[in-house]
């Protein structure tokens, strides 16, 4: 058991996505009480509240005992905000956490609000990213900008601590098929295709296991941190050993288009401040967690085809 947790409650807005789903599964094993606050989707074995929080009322939360709130609801990509359109994402992320953290202000009582964040709020002038270094400006991407917008609402409440997380590219179980990022397009196409193509395998980013995203909202809730933190493994990895993983595993050929990037080619936040402050360390190795993820998919698309 982690910090005697228990004994409390924990709102998860965004509780049926991807990170919601394994923060409730882990706190199901943990004895921990949640609650998912979702537009659509429910968890098995925890209360589900259907809302949305850009056009709905949140006093239906006032009878629901909350001591900590994982704030995950969000257009959660910047694909994902391309295709929801520049008004949709700033309502989600930018509307929607203003209300959620007004609530939470308005009700009092909470213990502890954490925000998931992401690393493309940083202008991307070095390799390594730091809490301190230069983030996006008007100029940016809506996806980055109505993040770090969000991360504004949250810290400048003086009500309720609060911790921000900067998270780098997560993947594996309940992640879908159609998450328009990386390492879910890799493995869906060696599934439906029998084969990967990627445009540049040089291409170098982080990338963590999602249950160690979950460790790390665990041991938020419970410890006096505030502030902003990266979250991440701290290590490059190139989309060619992502590739090369999966297509062992599937015994399949790997094409590199070798094509030119507009971005940096190796991009990795310094997670140092958040091993030091937390006590949190990642624990799985890349290839454990597409491994774990490819089984996932694989099983997922067998109950399809029943």
């Amino acid at each position: 058991m982690i910090n005697n947790l228990e004994s409390k409650s924990v709102l998860v807005t965004g509780g049926s996505g991807f990170i919601g789903r394994n923060f409730i599964e882990q706190s199901q094993k943990e004895g921990i009480n949640v609650i998912n606050l979702s537009r659509t989707g429910d968890v098995e074995g925890v209360d589900n509240i259907h809302v949305d929080i850009v056009e709905d009322d949140l006093t239906v939360l006032d009878n629901c005992p909350i001591d900590y709130v994982i704030h995950l609801a969000a257009i959660s990509s910047p694909r994902r905000a391309k295709m929801q359109g520049d008004q949709r994402t700033v309502e989600t992320n930018i509307a929607g956490t203003q209300k959620i953290v007004d609530y939470c202000v308005s009700r009092g009582g909470i213990e502890k609000f954490v925000y998931m964040s992401s690393v493309t709020v940083y202008q991307p002038i070095a390799s390594v990213l730091h809490e301190t270094g230069p983030v996006v400006d008007s100029s940016g991407e809506i996806y980055s900008r109505t993040k770090l917008a969000g991360e504004q609402i949250c810290l400048s409440q003086n009500n309720i601590p609060t911790i921000v997380f900067r998270l780098a590219n997560a993947y594996g179980p309940y992640q879908g098929y159609s998450d328009p990022t990386l390492i879910p397009q890799i493995i869906t196409q060696a599934v439906n295709e029998g084969r990967i193509e990627i445009y540049n395998g040089k291409f170098a980013r982080d990338f963590i296991y999602v249950s160690d995203v979950v460790s790390a909202l665990m041991l938020s809730l419970s410890s006096r941190l505030n502030g902003i933190y990266n979250l991440g493994t701290g290590t490059p990895i190139k989309v060619e050993d992502i590739a090369a993983i999966v297509a062992h595993e599937f015994n399949i050929q790997v094409r590199d288009l070798n094509r030119q990037l507009d971005a940096p080619l190796e991009l990795v936040p310094d997670v140092s401040l958040v091993k030091k402050e937390l006590g949190w360390t990642p624990k799985t190795e890349l290839d454990e967690g597409l491994k774990n993820t490819i089984n996932y998919y694989k099983n997922e698309a067998e109950h399809r085809n029943l």
